[in-house]
């Protein structure tokens, strides 16, 4: 399973591009999708890991129209994007849009996917209540 972890601030620029920090991009190939989060974050996902959120929201749908509400919502607010040679990928101007995105953001690894806030955002990041 790929995993990805790690704190980044980047700028993005005028055309909403920003470049991967190099052990995400390793991990991601050539292109990626885009999406929106369920925190109205947004989050880039692998090509095989969005396939299997999709199945799975999918199936949790036959016996759970929320997830079907999920699912809709999901896979129409998402895109496939490039990862070009500089290693820079473009965030969507409607998801950005959505989300407050403008100049800056905080990437941050979140094991299966990449979550992408406005730089600006209160991220949730305390320490944990929870001994692990």
């Amino acid at each position: 399973m790929t995993v990805f972890h790690g704190k980044t601030t980047l700028k993005i620029d005028e055309k909403g591009r920003f470049n991967l920090p190099i052990d995400h991009r390793k991990k991601l190939g050539d292109s990626a999708i885009v999406t929106i989060g369920p925190l109205d974050q947004l989050e880039i996902w692998p090509m095989e890991g969005f396939s299997e959120l999709l199945t799975r929201l999918d199936e949790l749908s036959q016996t759970d129209e929320s997830y079907g509400d999920t699912l809709r919502w999901v896979s129409s607010h998402s895109k496939e994007v490039g990862i070009d040679a500089q290693g820079r990928i473009a965030l969507p101007l409607e998801l950005r849009t959505l989300v407050g995105i403008s100049t800056q953001i905080i990437l941050l690894g979140s094991v299966r996917r990449i979550e992408v806030w406005p730089a600006d955002a209160d991220v949730r990041m305390t320490k944990p209540s929870r001994k692990w």
